[in-house]
């Protein structure tokens, strides 16, 4: 029974994201402005996010939070995580989505939990991927996914060398 939830909650991402960018209304790139944003992630971690536009399509993506579980381990976690990311929004062409590409660092305040050391901090470097499917006036639903890979000190997970973070994100511009 444990090994069926672990699969149902380790595939839950996939078919959710899949049924709310078919079903949700989408938003053309051109309505789109690089407003301020504060809101929520959901996922791994769980965090408070702030957007801060630096250009007409670039910003810092900052997520404060706590990394609160794992969806490859039956291990719950609670050691807290700041990222900050440089990203610009990039159009797909063939999807009708708002998305962004960026690059960053993760921290662990904490010892990384997915690694085999028990180090006071962690620093990794983190490339998110994101899609805004949904946006009405000054709210908007999107996901990203972003693999890290922790370089100081030096990642010694088994059998993991790049880790996922990633999750459903609720915004409000302002």
């Amino acid at each position: 029974m444990d090994a069926m939830i672990r699969l149902l909650t380790r595939y839950l991402y996939i078919p959710m994201v899949t049924i709310l960018i078919f079903f949700i209304p989408r938003t053309s790139f051109a309505e789109v402005k690089n407003d301020r944003s504060i809101g929520i992630l959901l996922g791994d971690p769980i965090a408070v996010t702030f957007q801060i536009p630096i250009k007409e399509k670039t910003f810092i993506n900052i997520h404060a939070g706590i990394w609160t579980w794992s969806f490859w381990h039956d291990i719950h976690y609670d050691t807290p995580f700041l990222s900050v990311d440089y990203a610009v929004r990039v159009p797909i062409k063939q999807i009708p989505l708002l998305s962004y590409v960026g690059a960053g660092f993760s921290f662990f305040f904490a010892d990384n939990p997915k690694d085999d050391n028990n180090y006071d901090a962690c620093v990794a470097v983190r490339v998110p991927f994101g899609f805004e499917f949904y946006k009405k006036e000054n709210f908007s639903i999107g996901f990203e996914i972003a693999p890290i890979y922790q370089i100081l000190p030096a990642y010694s997970a088994n059998p993991y060398g790049l880790e996922l973070n990633g999750g459903v994100l609720l915004n409000y511009s302002y």
